[in-house]
């Protein structure tokens, strides 16, 4: 049957010589192809490895004899199918595959070089320290090594712990021994050839005599060729009883490690015992005082017990003279109640009037804020007739903010521009001129989100300290520090109604609604999903919050109770945008996707997308123009795409920003577009 050898031949165009490589006894070609590439490349060669009969996809099996026949095909293969000469080949063996390799380097007188890595004397000495060579070892290293004519590099570890170092530096050893004994071999072959020349002058001269001295000396040495060979037959014998007595020490030693094992064992197992047995002693002793201490306890709740029996008897003595005191006292106070349920009569036709009247003012209050709400409303809207047009061009560039900008908001009816980013402040900015205005100092955490009230005299900022800043906007300073969230606050807005009511999100699953006049919270809302971002609905009463879940909330701030759910993105909600005529609800979420509602219907009316636009962070703010006629938001590749909202279609890119763009904001009279980048840049565009 014949057998099949995998090998793998890498050509370098450079090469001026072919390394046959023979690997190591745990290796196989599928795990030394980078390792040929390697070497190929940077020592310039043509190397050509195989697999041994039996490792890897080699067919046969693993035999010392095989891997002597691997070799010798895989080197007539460089010769007829390569073209390579011996003189230009390199044999390199590696542990095992040194066998095969000084076996073929020891029969070719030629070889350019041969390469020990991790050399082998031979198969019994790396289990055993032996000092001869049997007839049953193998790869007999030490015995061919002197046959090698060629230059031989030994490359082997120091702190090897497969094949020890002596391995390879015997070998070494033996090479250098090689050169001085082919000296002398060569003295002696040439004087052996002079004597032959002058034995062939004179044999002809002295043959008889030669013939008749000779006779005694050939009986002699078949005499001693006899005794040789019987001290062979001996020597051989020796030979097999060492190797029974090898195999007794082996299986001796075997049987000797097991025992000193189990004795190991048994005496680990005999300290367990004891250890056991001192704890076990040690608990039996803190018993017998556990058992003393509560014997002593008995004997004291005993005497005790004496003492309360007979407080208890005095007890029920004192019972008996309260139950009739008690008696008494049940018959006044009957007279007492039936007074006082007369009096009750009368307060509670006094709480009915009261009542009433508090009715009818609360009517009238809530009134007044629906009215107040309308005209906000229209003051909010009054650029409705005004047709807004689709900005084109950068007016302004500013570096508002070191570390980034990640919101801003215009003033109510006003050019003026507010933004706060990550150096802690809030800057007020004359989009006319692109000029700062003022700066609001006080904060001491980065700023996640702002908020203004309707009436502009409230700055409200979100902090990454846990805090929410309100300042004054007309002196700066700061009026109060809401403190009461536990993680960073990344969402506010303001009453469109009241000036006195903010709602909050923050990353500790809660809401809140404060009282900005008294500077406290008024309710909390706990939640499962983080919010993102929320906004007041034109009524003052709801707020709209959008959370990771992709969910979007509808809450009543007065009860704290959701009054309506929707699922507004596969992935987080980013930013939640109301238009001022409060009947549409811009979504952003990070799917990509900007999602328009119908806020009386919660119903999707419209869905906004661009292939390169890419949201950029889970608080990057979108945003509707005054009209309502165009869609704007921000991208991570710093463009800003705006759509029309009413067919969809893409109106604009806007190009003037070097880092992702985090929120974009309209305001001002002539409807300006502003927008803020995570480099702190602004842009005003016209």
């Amino acid at each position: 049957m014949c057998t099949e050898i995998v090998a793998l031949y890498v050509r370098n165009p450079m090469a001026a010589f072919t390394v046959l490589y023979s690997h190591g006894n745990a290796a196989d070609l599928g795990q030394m192809y980078e390792l040929f590439l390697e070497l190929s490349i940077h020592l310039r060669v043509n190397l050509l490895g195989y697999d041994y009969s039996g490792y890897g996809q080699s067919s046969g099996k693993p035999t010392e004899q095989n891997t002597y026949a691997d070799i010798e095909t895989a080197y007539k293969c460089l010769i007829e199918n390569y073209g390579a000469k011996e003189e230009e080949i390199i044999l390199y063996g590696q542990s095992v595959g040194s066998g095969p390799t000084v076996d073929l380097a020891a029969r070719l007188p030629h070889l350019r070089a041969i390469m020990l890595h991790s050399p082998i004397l031979s198969g019994l000495r790396v289990m055993y320290p032996v000092k001869r060579t049997y007839w049953f070892d193998i790869y007999k290293n030490i015995d061919k090594i002197s046959l090698v004519n060629c230059p031989v590099l030994v490359i082997h570890g120091t702190s090897d712990e497969v094949v020890d170092f002596s391995h390879g530096k015997k070998l070494w050893e033996l090479c250098n021994e090689k050169s001085s004994e082919e000296i002398g071999r060569a003295a002696i072959k040439r004087a052996i050839m002079a004597l032959r020349k002058r034995h062939l002058l004179e044999e002809g001269a002295h043959a008889p005599a030669i013939n008749a001295l000779s006779r005694p000396f050939v009986a002699q040495g078949l005499e001693w060729k006899e005794k040789a060979e019987n001290l062979e037959l001996e020597l051989q014998q020796c030979y097999k009883a060492h190797t029974r007595l090898s195999e007794q020490l082996v299986v001796e030693i075997a049987e000797c490690r097991e025992s000193k094992a189990l004795v190991q064992e048994k005496e680990e197992s005999i300290n367990n015992l004891q250890n056991d047995i001192s704890l076990a002693r040690e608990e039996n002793l803190q018993i017998k005082q556990d058992l003393d201490e509560k014997t002593k306890a008995l004997d004291l709740l005993m005497s005790e017990n004496q003492s309360l029996k007979a407080q208890l008897e005095e007890i029920r003595l004192k019972l008996k003279k309260t139950e009739t005191e008690n008696k008494d006292l049940i018959d006044r106070w009957m007279l007492e109640k039936m007074n006082s349920a007369e009096k009750l009569n009368e307060v509670n036709a006094m709480y009915e009037d009261m009542m009433q009247q508090l009715k009818v003012s609360s009517i009238e209050q809530l009134a007044r804020q629906q009215v107040d709400g309308i005209v906000r409303q229209r003051e909010a809207g009054y650029v409705d007739h005004v047709e807004s047009t689709v900005p084109s061009s950068c007016k302004h560039t500013i570096h508002a903010h070191e570390g980034g900008c990640g919101s801003i908001l215009f003033q109510h009816n006003s050019d003026k521009l507010i933004s706060g980013g990550q150096d802690r402040t809030v800057k007020i900015w004359d989009t006319k001129s692109g000029t700062l205005s003022s700066t609001l100092h006080g904060c001491l955490g980065s700023l996640l989100d702002l908020a203004i009230t309707h009436d502009n005299r409230f700055i409200i900022a979100a902090s990454s300290s846990n805090n929410l800043y309100v300042w004054e906007t007309s002196s700066g300073r700061v009026r109060h520090t809401l403190t009461g969230h536990t993680d960073k606050v990344c969402a506010v807005d303001a009453s469109k109604v009241s000036s006195r009511n903010l709602v909050s999100a923050a990353y500790d699953h809660t809401m809140k609604v404060w009282d900005l006049v008294k500077g406290y919270c008024t309710n909390t809302i706990i939640f499962q999903s983080n919010c993102n971002s929320l906004s007041y609905t034109m009524d003052g009463l709801t707020f709209c919050s959008g959370h990771v879940d992709g969910n979007l909330r509808i809450w009543d701030s007065r009860m704290g109770k959701v009054v309506g759910e929707v699922a507004a993105h596969s992935q987080a909600v980013t930013s939640i945008y109301v238009s001022q005529s409060g009947n549409l609800l811009l979504t952003s979420g990070r799917d990509n996707l900007h999602n328009l509602f119908d806020l009386r219907t919660l119903e999707i009316c419209g869905t906004f997308r661009a292939n390169g636009n890419r949201v950029a962070s889970n608080w990057s703010r979108s945003c509707i123009s005054p009209d309502e006629k165009c869609v704007t938001a921000g991208s991570s590749d710093g463009s800003i795409y705006i759509w029309s909202r009413l067919n969809n279609n893409m109106l604009s890119i806007l190009e003037g920003h070097s880092s992702p763009v985090l929120s974009c904001a309209y305001g001002g009279p002539g409807n300006t577009l502003a927008s803020a980048d995570k480099n702190g840049n602004l842009c005003i565009w016209c």
